[in-house]
């Protein structure tokens, strides 16, 4: 179907992409239509391009002297003269991305605004972070330093507190002992004393005196030498001489010892 004397947009758009080498499926946005001896395109940010880029004229239609045949849609197309959004190839979502976006202020701009000084801040912070890792870094040497010594001094000192436990130990055993023979003298003595309680020692009397019986050798000398009489007369349990003959004889005798009843 013809208008005007011109291709209809969907013939257009199918020649446009079988001369371009476009896939199936695909549309050309800039497919036109006439209007009135103008060829116009037909998608709408299309239509605000063509009538930007149409040369400048003081009617709103433009003249005969104006009137340059416009390129088709699929001529563009073959030809690689893709028209494009006016404004830094923008389109219209971005168009109302930015109509839609709050206006930036001062301070939004100068701190969105790349400079140098800006780095400089930077380099002086991480310069400032490595001198605190560096100082941290040191501080722990010296706190490793430390704990290894301290770790030496507490073995030493364990060490030292081992001598000393074996040290107290055996002391410990000695006293142990010390005291068993202490209360082994302790009970012998007391029984010394319950034996000797009714003993008498006498001293002096040379060896074989006596004779062979020792109690009524006593029982004779003893009330001459007290000038006592004993009423009843003494009783003795034993009497004998204490220890083994000397050697020298007479010149050491040895005592006698006798046990009263």
């Amino acid at each position: 179907m013809r208008r005007h004397g011109h291709l209809d947009g969907q013939h257009c758009r199918r020649r446009a992409r079988d001369q371009a080498g476009g896939r199936p499926g695909n549309r050309c946005p800039l497919a036109v239509e006439s209007w009135g001896t103008c060829e116009v395109p037909r998608q709408p940010w299309a239509r605000s391009i063509w009538a930007a880029r149409a040369p400048p004229s003081s009617s709103p239609h433009p003249g005969p002297d104006r009137m340059a045949r416009p390129v088709r849609g699929w001529e563009a197309a073959a030809s690689g003269k893709i028209l494009r959004p006016a404004g830094g190839n923008r389109t219209s979502k971005e168009k109302r991305r930015q109509k839609r976006a709050p206006p930036s202020t001062p301070q939004e701009h100068m701190t969105h605004q790349p400079s140098d000084m800006a780095d400089a801040p930077k380099g002086a912070t991480m310069d400032c972070i490595l001198q605190e890792i560096s100082t941290v870094g040191r501080r722990l040497e010296g706190m490793d330093s430390r704990m290894i010594s301290l770790t030496e001094e507490t073995k030493s000192m364990h060490l030292d507190f081992a001598g000393f436990q074996s040290r107290v130990t055996t002391l410990e055993q000695r006293v142990t002992a010390v005291e068993t023979q202490a209360t082994l003298t302790a009970d012998r003595d007391q029984e010394l004393l319950y034996l000797c309680r009714d003993s008498v020692c006498f001293l002096g009397f040379p060896e074989e005196i006596e004779g062979a019986d020792v109690q009524s050798f006593l029982k004779n000398i003893l009330p001459q030498l007290t000038v006592l009489a004993f009423d009843p007369p003494l009783e003795f349990q034993r009497a004998h001489r204490l220890g083994p003959k000397s050697r020298e004889g007479a010149n050491h005798p040895r005592p006698i010892i006798a046990c009263f009843l």
